[in-house]
């Protein structure tokens, strides 16, 4: 369906480009971005404007193209027979043609007369304006845009916020209440021996546990964490302090860690436990209520090759080496 107003506007458009000498879409979009403030004029915008496809939705982006096209008419004219419009006259012209368009939206999109479609080169080989008709349905034109980039922003968003929901939820078992969120997952921070405040580092293996170095004391040991220290008194000397956290886990003791644990702190609100084996095995253990803490650890000093934790529902028994 061929919309009159729309044409005649489209024409209009035309009739002031070749009075201005017939500059390029691609210059005229690159003066818009030049503006201060810039102004948003795309080569594919132009293309559909100048060719009856759309009707400018944006006022302002229509004043600057025609106030440009018309100062460069009235320097090539001198005398010419191009008589320019004013502004007024202009954006009534865009009101009725736009109108028009809504109007007609809902069977179809301007279609631009025969014979009078304006293309140019957009540096790759095709013609602006090429197997774009589809491209503008007129009730869209404030938001085709939005159409394309707000799924995506919605989608990557709703994956974002899953994923985080995923990782960042704590174990939680029949009556333990989980630490929070913030201590739970990130590196801990530890009040080291100069009492500068110092992130712990992440010890490998399949859980989550970290060592801090050179603190001394308890109270080096945060909230809602187990930790193991070198040294007799919590580090009497200062050394390293292991922190363990996660509900029903084995950590195993390598290298400098292996055999060399001499006190510890439970903060957790569940028992743990040290074993003078690998993989948390044999009979022999020795568990720390939650809240209980052991300065020395006398005949068990330096035997610790595996920590376990717990949780409410599989505490050991009473009674059990302390």
């Amino acid at each position: 369906m061929k919309v009159k107003i729309a044409d005649s506007f489209a024409a209009a458009l035309r009739e002031l480009r070749r009075a201005a000498g017939n500059p390029s879409y691609r210059s005229l979009s690159g003066s818009a971005r030049t503006q201060r403030p810039p102004v948003s004029l795309g080569v594919a915008t132009l293309s559909d404007w100048f060719n009856g496809r759309c009707v400018p939705s944006d006022p302002q982006a229509l004043r600057f193209l025609v106030e440009t096209l018309e100062a460069r008419a009235e320097r090539r004219a001198q005398g010419g027979s191009y008589r320019p419009r004013n502004w007024q006259s202009w954006e009534r012209m865009r009101q009725e043609a736009l109108a028009e368009a809504r109007a007609n939206g809902a069977r179809g999109r301007v279609v631009a007369p025969a014979g009078e479609e304006v293309r140019e080169p957009d540096g790759q080989g095709q013609p602006v304006g090429h197997a774009r008709r589809w491209r503008c349905p007129l009730w869209l034109v404030p938001w085709r845009r939005c159409i394309v980039v707000v799924p995506v922003v919605v989608g990557v968003l709703a994956v974002a916020a899953w994923l985080a929901g995923y990782l960042h939820t704590p174990v939680r078992t029949a009556g333990v209440s989980a630490p929070p969120v913030a201590t739970y997952y990130r590196p801990p921070e530890v009040i080291a021996a100069d009492g500068k405040s110092e992130s712990a580092e992440r010890l490998p293996g399949p859980n989550r546990w970290f060592v801090a170095h050179n603190v001394k004391g308890a109270d080096a040991c945060p909230p809602h964490w187990a930790c193991f220290f070198k040294n007799p008194d919590f580090n009497a000397d200062p050394g390293w302090m292991i922190m363990v956290q996660d509900l029903e886990k084995t950590y195993e003791l390598t290298g400098q860690y292996e055999n060399a644990v001499s006190s510890w702190v439970n903060n957790m609100r569940v028992q743990v436990a040290w074993h003078p084996v690998h993989d948390a095995g044999g009979d022999l253990f020795y568990h720390m209520e939650p809240g209980a803490r052991r300065a020395r650890l006398g005949a068990a000093d330096k035997t610790a090759q595996s920590i376990h934790t717990m949780s409410n529902a599989n505490a050991w028994p009473q009674g059990t080496p302390p």
